[in-house]
């Protein structure tokens, strides 16, 4: 069996000073990202669909459930979407315009909702902190 001389498919394509270029892993897991909060956007607007008229009885409780979910599981995507966009560009994968964009984009999706995050925690423990305060003074009564 003779060696065949290398094909064009055979080689990796390189840059300009001769160092191959890496594959897009990290902007593949970027962009399977989105596509589960895209997935999970859609089941969970089925779920509001299908229980719809449920939902409205007891008081609309199934929307703000729902809005809330897709808000955390959206803060976390992005959060992970910008992690892999940026370890992408330090890497010099291919697809740079691509992983610009996406990086931008999550980054502002991120910083938008990062105030509602502090609200919400603050919420939550200034209802603990009342909560105690109050069953504190009934104990020094």
């Amino acid at each position: 069996m003779e060696p065949h001389e290398p094909l064009a498919t055979d080689r990796p394509v390189s840059r300009s000073d001769g160092r191959p270029l890496r594959r897009p892993i990290f902007l593949r897991v970027a962009l399977g990202l989105l596509a589960l909060l895209l997935s999970c956007g859609v089941g969970i607007a089925l779920w509001v669909a299908i229980d719809y008229s449920r939902i409205n009885r007891e008081g609309g409780w199934g929307f703000i459930l729902a809005a809330g979910l897709f808000a955390a599981i959206a803060a976390f995507v992005c959060v992970g979407c910008a992690v892999c966009a940026a370890i992408s560009l330090m890497r010099r994968e291919k697809h740079r315009a691509l992983t610009v964009a996406l990086l931008i984009a999550s980054s502002l999706v991120v910083w938008t909702f990062k105030g509602m995050a502090v609200r919400v925690v603050r919420g939550f423990l200034g209802t603990n902190t009342g909560a105690a305060d109050a069953a504190h003074t009934v104990e020094q009564r």
